[in-house]
């Protein structure tokens, strides 16, 4: 059996195959060629995903949350969060990872995220030189 159509649906990406009828012999397509077609789709539909959830970030983390930590990218499943601090790098990697998920899980559905990484932001402001000169004088 031969078949005529690929859809693609949604960021899970389930792939649907329908049955054709013969009705005209033509050369067969190199899956390559195929794959370099829809690559590029499937990588738009995760990007209008990935913008969906930077949109509804602050509704999924609230609003102390999303003032200090923003979704910054996505690798496969694993969303890599910026923080703008060391305490809140801290704080998120300990307390609040299994809430974000399921925070993420509730709005999009299963599979989207399954894994979170918390980084401080390269993009932050340094910290005030008068709360740099305080840590200081703390050291021994």
């Amino acid at each position: 059996m031969r078949f005529l159509c690929l859809t693609i649906r949604g960021p899970g990406l389930t792939l649907f195959a329908c049955p054709m009828k013969r009705t005209v012999d033509r050369e067969a397509v190199p899956v390559g060629e195929i794959l370099r077609h829809l690559i590029p789709r499937i990588e738009a539909l995760r990007t209008d995903w990935f913008e969906s959830l930077v949109a509804a970030w602050p509704d999924i983390v609230g609003e102390a949350v999303a003032r200090h930590a923003r979704p910054a990218t996505l690798s496969g499943t694993r969303l890599v969060i910026h923080v703008d601090d060391n305490v809140w790098l801290f704080e998120l990697s300990r307390m609040a990872r299994a809430p974000i998920l399921e925070g993420i899980r509730k709005r999009f559905g299963p599979g989207h995220v399954t894994d979170c990484q918390f980084c401080l932001d390269p993009g932050r402001e340094p910290s005030s030189p008068i709360r740099s000169r305080q840590w200081a004088s703390r050291r021994p």
